[in-house]
């Protein structure tokens, strides 16, 4: 599997290909080594994020490749959190995965996991029924409360419902102390300055946005996209606003 992933980085590094060429010849070198091991979840899983890579963003084969892994493994949690992330930011979150996850929580003891799995049976709630909604997103929370995400999904719960807005503050501050990376895409020195003091010990630094991160990795994609550990300059200042607003 190294020399797999060695030779797609060797591709992604090529400055000969455009970016739909990369992921093109990715991808081919993914099928042919899946199709010798068609039960590598880490292989099935890098395809599954090539596929959403831009310009290509072909999220329904993206869906069909974590389809796989379920097919095999159907308790692999991070699998049906990505299938739901996947789902709701392209389509909408089905009952059917919103069920599946719901039943896998019965099932899940890691409670880091316990919590991500809250934390996407929200998603389909959000806009639904906002007691049900609060009430995982609390319960996210509760099992591992490390996670911006959480914070963020609470804050714009109740900014959507005008509900309990007195504590849209609280939750940006707890979202903020939380951020472990910030991708600069606007030299503001005067935002960078600003969210300084809020930041909390976890904080890594801030890291310029069109910096080069290779090919896709899961990890990454859970802390950027899912866990918002790694956030933009411009998430950072709609927390911020909050903070300075009703500070």
């Amino acid at each position: 599997m190294d020399t797999v992933i060695a030779e797609i980085q060797k591709i992604f590094i090529s400055d000969k290909l455009d970016d739909s060429e990369k992921i093109e010849k990715g991808d081919s070198i993914l099928a042919g080594a899946l199709k010798q091991d068609p039960t590598n979840t880490q292989l099935w899983i890098l395809r599954a994020l090539l596929a959403l890579e831009v310009p290509v963003v072909d999220y329904i084969r993206s869906l069909e490749y974590i389809r796989n892994i379920l097919g095999y493994d159907p308790n692999h949690t991070i699998a049906w959190i990505l299938l739901a992330y996947i789902q709701e930011t392209h389509e909408e979150l089905h009952e059917d995965v919103k069920d599946s996850l719901v039943n896998l929580l019965d099932k899940e003891k890691n409670p880091e996991k316990r919590s991500l799995l809250n934390l996407a049976i929200a998603w389909y709630y959000f806009s639904k029924d906002f007691p049900t909604c609060e009430q995982y997103l609390l319960q996210a929370i509760r099992h591992f409360p490390g996670y911006p995400a959480h914070y963020r999904w609470l804050q714009s719960l109740y900014i959507y419902h005008r509900k309990n807005l007195g504590k849209i503050r609280e939750l940006a501050e707890n979202a903020v102390k939380h951020i472990e990376i910030i991708y600069i895409y606007d030299n503001d020195q005067r935002f960078i300055q600003e969210i300084q003091p809020y930041l909390g010990e976890n904080f890594k630094g801030f890291v310029p946005g069109n910096e080069s991160r290779g090919i896709p990795d899961l990890d990454l994609f859970l802390q950027s996209e899912i866990k918002m550990l790694h956030t933009t300059d411009s998430v950072a200042k709609g927390y911020l606003e909050h903070l300075e607003r009703q500070g």
